[in-house]
């Protein structure tokens, strides 16, 4: 198993709230290292009624490696979780402190999610689902170092820049 290459970030674009009841979660690992992933969560003040595990999907996979998530619903908004990573040979938990072998998960050792707060969940106005966004990056058009730059182009009369106008960006397209 190739531990090393195993990543998940709680609290961040790797475990987060998408609704008022369901957290997605995801995990990296090597390209072909598992043969499955289990998330093992409840709420930390009921463990024992509320201790579910759920089976991750692998959604993606590149050269180095493979991608899986879930979503799922925690028990009182609260959620305390670890992973389940298994291979041919092995289960090994993955958890806030590393990696432990065994099935037992300390529930100090876990990941958690303290509770599902309005303000932590991402609500994107509906126009941008449908927008598309450009980057220009200042630095690469209008560095202010000529000896740094592509050579010009002849793109015609500039034009004096104003709010209104891309005269940096029309000249060095």
């Amino acid at each position: 198993m190739q531990l090393a290459a195993v990543l998940h970030e709680p609290k961040s674009h790797m475990a987060y709230a998408i609704d008022e009841s369901t957290v997605h979660l995801r995990v990296r690992t090597a390209n072909n290292a598992l043969t499955a992933i289990h998330v093992i969560y409840g709420d930390k003040y009921a463990w024992d009624e509320t201790r579910t595990e759920e089976k991750l999907v692998c959604r993606s996979s590149d050269e180095w490696h493979d991608h899986y998530e879930i979503k799922i619903q925690p028990p009182n908004k609260r959620l305390t979780y670890c992973f389940r990573l298994s291979d041919a040979n092995e289960d090994v938990l993955f958890h806030e402190n590393g990696f432990t072998k065994g099935s037992k998960e300390n529930l100090d050792d876990c990941f958690h999610y303290p509770f599902l707060n309005q303000i932590d969940i991402i609500r994107p106005p509906e126009w941008v689902k449908d927008a598309i966004f450009y980057q220009i990056f200042p630095e690469r058009f209008a560095n202010g170092d000529d000896s740094l730059s592509l050579p010009i182009k002849n793109v015609g009369e500039r034009l004096s820049p104003s709010p209104t106008t891309f005269s940096a960006v029309i000249c060095k397209v």
